[in-house]
């Protein structure tokens, strides 16, 4: 039987108003991108800037609520490869070597590069939110020359101690009838992996996925109702994190010096994740700048709005940031497995 190890992605589908009343034109379609199929949507108008969800394994409609926040860009989103609705692979137990490669972190930068060709634009100015974060930097890394801002929102690369601890946190944080709920969720999909076609296992997955949902900021949500969040991608996510088991922190510290792109890292207090997460991007990608929210968890855009669009706005249009730059110890930031209010 494949080993499940879920890991976890946040998904919120409303849109934040911001007070803005632009109307904002909008396309959607698919692009066949390295022998699969990807759904994207892009939005407005400017200054170009590329979207990478979380998950992996989620989709691009919760970024669609960062529009409103820099309506004055045009928004590209897309649905990671074997997420949303893009394209899934036929995933064969008795063999996953080929699924492996086409989830690889390798392909993904491919994406993201092909991407950028297709929209014709020299450089590219990239937000990843989660593991976006990862993703984004992973891009950055190999084509560096290509990057022309960064914003690293609430994510980055993952190691088996800072799973570890994330784990032990959505543990901490969603109590005995939410955890047994989960194990419950583990233990079926565990029993029907070979039996279960790809949307039914994608459906599952969101179900584990809502239950993690009110962990993650300061103020806890209610579990949403799985139809609203859309689909995810239970392969995306499984087979993906697959490169936390083999991610050398030293080594990629030396890959990471290459990015010389504007960087904005940022962290909320009330994060499920620990800050080494983040610590470990500012001092390894040299033109960076790390800021902590206060007051929010995973989703700033969500628990301080008005804050996190003047930060974004500001990032994006070269101007002061209204929070200084974080350049103590994360141990200092004061992160607990339960939630820091």
């Amino acid at each position: 039987m494949t080993r499940i190890s879920i890991n976890f992605l946040v998904m919120v589908f409303f849109l934040v108003s911001c007070g803005s009343s632009v109307e904002l034109k909008k396309s959607e379609g698919y692009w066949e991108i390295n022998g699969t199929k990807l759904h994207y949507v892009i939005m407005g108008h400017g200054e170009p800037i590329v979207v990478l969800h979380g998950g992996p394994g989620g989709n691009l409609s919760s970024k669609l609520e960062l529009v409103p926040f820099a309506p004055d860009f045009r928004w590209i989103f897309y649905d990671q490869r074997g997420s949303g609705e893009s394209e899934r692979f036929p995933v064969d137990l008795e063999q996953l070597d080929e699924a492996e490669a086409f989830f690889s972190i390798e392909r993904h930068i491919e994406d993201v590069e092909w991407i950028r060709k297709k929209l014709g634009l020299e450089k590219i100015t990239i937000l990843g939110h989660s593991w976006g974060g990862a993703l984004a930097v992973f891009y950055a890394a190999a084509h560096p020359d290509r990057v022309k801002k960064l914003v690293v929102y609430n994510g980055g690369p993952m190691w088996p101690e800072l799973r570890a601890a994330k784990k032990e946190a959505f543990k901490e944080r969603s109590g005995p009838e939410l955890n047994s709920r989960v194990a419950e969720l583990v233990a079926r999909i565990g029993e029907n992996i070979e039996i279960w076609d790809q949307k039914t296992l994608d459906a599952e997955f969101v179900k584990m996925i809502c239950l993690f949902v009110p962990s993650f900021d300061c103020h806890p949500t209610a579990v949403p109702n799985p139809d609203e969040l859309g689909r995810g991608g239970f392969w995306a996510n499984q087979l993906t994190n697959r490169y936390i088991e083999v991610f050398d922190r030293d080594s990629f510290a030396q890959k990471f010096v290459k990015i010389t792109a504007p960087t904005l890292i940022t962290y909320g207090r009330c994060e499920p994740n620990p800050p080494e997460r983040q610590t470990y991007l500012r001092d390894a990608i040299p033109n960076s700048t790390m800021i902590v929210f206060d007051e929010s968890g995973h989703n700033a855009h969500r628990e301080q709005p008005e804050l996190f669009g003047r930060v974004l706005r500001a990032f994006l249009s070269d101007e002061p940031l209204p929070l200084e730059h974080y350049d103590g110890k994360a141990s200092t930031l004061g992160w607990s497995a339960k939630r820091v209010r």
